[in-house]
């Protein structure tokens, strides 16, 4: 046989093999894919040595993850004549996978019987981790942009939303001022008192709703500090929160029930917890219909959760139930995130879906946890919160 460089002398054929040594991982095995030669590149990949190898199965070097027909359409086609060609994963001695770019041949001897197999590879496995961080990467990216479409979308809603709630009482206040201000020649006050107890109510409402738009605000940008009190009384801050609302729990005949345990003693901010309770007692007035019930439960736990772990730190667990409409499952995550207003607001109560969202701001802000669930007999929901309660030896660690 000859080429181009003349005849292909026993010398030559050497320094062929010397070159695919030095720069390829090689093996020949028998009809059974007994290995029968390795070279050096492949002991050094595989971490076994020569006399490890040879004599055994490729089997020894078989990582699992291709599937059995991988391996069989192989021998089916290089029986067939043909140079078959894969990306392959092996097990290395110790466990570790490695990629290789690999080609089989078979030698077939003078009556055409296929004799042998030589395996020629190339270590890619660099190569495959790089693609498998650019394909990580890739699906981050598409997970980041989904969510901030998603944010986008729901900003949009939310903003529209907020439109829609600025601009209704700000029309009633100027459309009852404008009649109150010509009635006021007739003289009429029955009908002007009813002109300002609306813009009254509007006022009331655009306030509430501006309050909370700029306290979100300032708990999430770390604005508003809480002002720690020790020793706050909580069953005193519940009684002044249900007094402040019995007006509403009167206008829809709804029973409170209160079960504390006594004392319960926070450190906190007496401000922001009496926003928290106040919030969702309206969130429960709101979703109830008339004649239903309201129950506000508290009671000391020896353990405080902090994300999905339990510390040893005394805990007040307070819940606030209702006989309302209830949550839908698919919400009883996202309920207390900005921006994402829960379909039963959107279809039974109204409102701005921002109440719980500051509940949840106030509730970290004081190191504690707080979470939704439906109530077990399959009538309402009850909003539960945690909050570190107050010790003698905790002041004295500050």
């Amino acid at each position: 046989m000859t080429d181009s460089i003349g005849p292909l002398t026993e010398k030559k054929l050497l320094d062929i093999k010397l070159a695919l040594d030095a720069t390829s991982i090689v093996a020949m095995a028998d009809l059974k894919g007994t290995i029968t030669y390795v070279n050096d590149k492949f002991c050094e990949i595989s971490q076994y040595s020569s006399k490890e190898l040879i004599g055994q199965n490729h089997r020894l070097l078989n990582s699992g993850i291709h599937p059995k027909s991988l391996w069989i359409e192989m021998y089916r086609s290089v029986a067939q004549g043909n140079v078959w060609r894969h990306e392959v994963c092996n097990r290395a001695k110790d466990g570790t996978l490695y990629w290789v770019d690999t080609t089989v041949i078979g030698f077939f001897d003078s009556n055409h019987k296929l004799e042998y197999y030589i395996a020629i590879r190339t270590d890619i496995t660099e190569r495959k981790q790089l693609e498998k961080d650019l394909q990580s990467q890739a699906e981050a990216l598409q997970i980041a942009k989904a969510i901030a479409e998603d944010a986008s979308k729901k900003k949009t809603e939310f903003l529209a939303k907020m439109s829609h709630e600025l601009r209704t009482p700000m029309h009633s206040i100027i459309s009852f001022s404008s009649i109150g201000k010509k009635k006021v020649e007739k003289g009429n006050t029955e009908k002007l008192g009813h002109y300002f107890q609306r813009i009254n109510q509007s006022g009331d409402r655009l306030l509430g709703l501006l309050n909370n738009l700029l306290d979100l605000s300032k708990l999430q940008s770390t604005e508003l500090e809480c002002e720690l009190e020790s020793g706050i009384d909580f069953s005193a801050i519940t009684e002044a929160c249900i007094s402040e609302l019995t007006p509403l729990f009167r206008e829809k005949h709804i029973t409170i029930n209160q079960e504390m345990a006594n004392p319960l003693l926070l450190k906190g901010d007496n401000g922001l917890i009496h926003q928290v309770i106040v919030n969702l007692l309206s969130n429960a007035i709101k979703f109830s219909a008339e004649g239903k019930f309201i129950t506000i439960r508290a009671l000391r736990q020896e353990h405080l959760i902090l994300g999905h772990e339990a510390v040893s730190t005394p805990a007040l667990y307070c819940t606030v139930s209702d006989e309302g409409i209830g949550i839908p499952e698919k919400e009883l995550q996202t309920i207390f995130e900005p921006f994402i207003e829960s379909s039963r607001t959107q279809t039974e109560a109204g409102g701005t879906g921002l109440g719980l969202s500051i509940c949840k701001e106030i509730v970290h802000a004081h190191k504690g946890h707080i979470w939704a669930e439906n109530n077990i007999n399959g009538v309402g929901a009850a909003i539960h919160f945690l909050l570190p309660l107050h010790s003698a030896s905790s002041d004295g660690k500050e």
